[in-house]
């Protein structure tokens, strides 16, 4: 094994013990305990943190790419490029939905997140003539399915900011003694905070029915990181969409891809250690030393690199 192959290996074994740090932390470790009062939001957890999974999976294939390249004279790197592309937009899509502290602010994003998928539904049996009548039902049927979630979640956070706003004024009666008109008073403001929250509800799902596209949530998630990740996306996206770029690394036969390794690794490390932190801290998991294992992982993947 040559110097270049040497640093592939100590990359790619580096990004595993992340992935293993991930499944025994995170992905093994989140219980969502059942709960007839939030099933829906609860639901919304789950899925979420299945989409990491997706995440972890593409980049199981990415080091298993990197394992099985030496003897292809680096030929599969440009494979791991669109995979790649995948890791970093799951991953960014991740913490944009988990982003915002306000459980409301959370439920509003990840209704704009399935209506986008109803709507896009709606797009291909317009755009796509030739389906097949089974496939427009199975299209119907999902659609249907993901309006159904899309009401139920917003039925259960309107009814807990209703039980909510009774609950308020419950606790506040049962520490004031009783004055003239006290009670009145009370469930008006009371009142008066369910309709503000219920508005507010309504326009942040009205808002976020168009998401905001790929590369502008990538922007808002990798603040610090898009010095190096707005070039990297681009690279990515110039072989996901087989531009010139894929011509003139296959037409160079003499050209060195073993440098190329870089890209999807760095990437893959670095977006997937912020969306395991987001939700690390978003769901609460139950780990002493988490932060402590990932931050020496880390060490040894800026080594590796050289």
């Amino acid at each position: 094994m040559d110097n270049q192959q040497l640093k592939i290996s100590k990359m790619a074994q580096c990004l595993q013990s992340l992935l293993d740090l991930i499944r025994e932390e995170i992905l093994l470790n989140v219980d969502f305990l059942p709960s007839q009062k939030r099933k829906q939001i609860m639901q919304m957890n789950e899925e979420i943190l299945f989409l990491f999974q997706y995440a972890v999976n593409n980049t199981q294939a990415i080091i298993y790419l990197a394992k099985n390249d030496y003897s292809n004279s680096y030929s599969l790197v440009h494979s791991a490029f669109s995979i790649t592309r995948v890791v970093i937009e799951t991953n960014s899509k991740i913490c944009w939905l988990l982003q915002p502290d306000d459980l409301i602010d959370r439920i509003s994003r990840y209704i704009g997140f399935l209506t986008k998928e109803v709507s896009n539904i709606g797009q291909y049996k317009i755009v796509y003539k030739h389906f097949s009548k089974q496939q427009i039902k199975d299209l119907d049927l999902k659609a249907l399915s993901l309006n159904e979630i899309i009401d139920l979640l917003t039925n259960e956070i309107i009814m807990e900011l209703y039980v909510g706003m009774w609950m308020n004024l419950n606790v506040i009666l049962s520490i004031t003694k009783p004055l003239l008109g006290l009670e009145i008073i009370l469930s008006f403001n009371s009142f008066t905070y369910f309709l503000n929250k219920l508005t507010r509800l309504t326009k942040l799902i009205e808002s976020n029915k168009k998401i905001p596209k790929d590369f502008e949530i990538i922007q808002a998630i990798y603040k610090d990181e898009m010095d190096f990740l707005q070039f990297d996306y681009m690279i990515l996206s110039k072989f996901i969409h087989s531009m010139s770029d894929v011509i003139y690394s296959l037409k160079n036969e003499s050209q060195d891809l073993s440098d190329d390794w870089d890209t999807p690794f760095r990437v893959c490390f670095i977006t997937l250690k912020i969306c395991s932190n987001n939700l690390f801290d978003r769901f609460a998991v139950n780990s002493h030393n988490f932060r402590d294992k990932l931050s020496s992982i880390e060490s040894e993947f800026a080594n590796a690199r050289g």
